[in-house]
């Protein structure tokens, strides 16, 4: 397991907020996908991130150590898919960072 980002932020802080509206990290596998799909031999997962808010005080280091966790905690994931509030702004600086930290994970997004 990663040790705790410099940001200071929990496993336990993420997932409560998480829960309570914020930052979301949403576990998808081949039960969510067609029945059809599902007969198939499906040993593997995707992992949807949401809100990861770049450009927010701690975001880069924050998604760096959530695809590191993503990484070590569940190695069959094929592809991380990304959505909701990529950028705090929208500026496009923070988006292109938000494309590089993903680029430089082991992932396909």
């Amino acid at each position: 397991m990663p040790e705790e980002p410099p940001s200071g932020i929990s496993r336990r802080k993420f997932i409560k907020t998480a829960l309570g509206g914020g930052a979301g990290l949403l576990l998808l596998g081949p039960a969510a996908c067609t029945p059809e799909f599902r007969s198939r031999d499906a040993d593997w997962w995707f992992v949807q991130i949401t809100d990861t808010h770049n450009g927010a005080e701690a975001a880069q280091k924050d998604l760096q150590f959530v695809l590191q966790d993503i990484a070590e905690t569940f190695p069959q994931t094929e592809f991380v898919l990304t959505t909701g509030d990529n950028s705090e702004h929208g500026w496009a600086e923070e988006l292109d960072e938000n494309r590089e930290i993903m680029e430089a994970s082991e992932f396909t997004y």
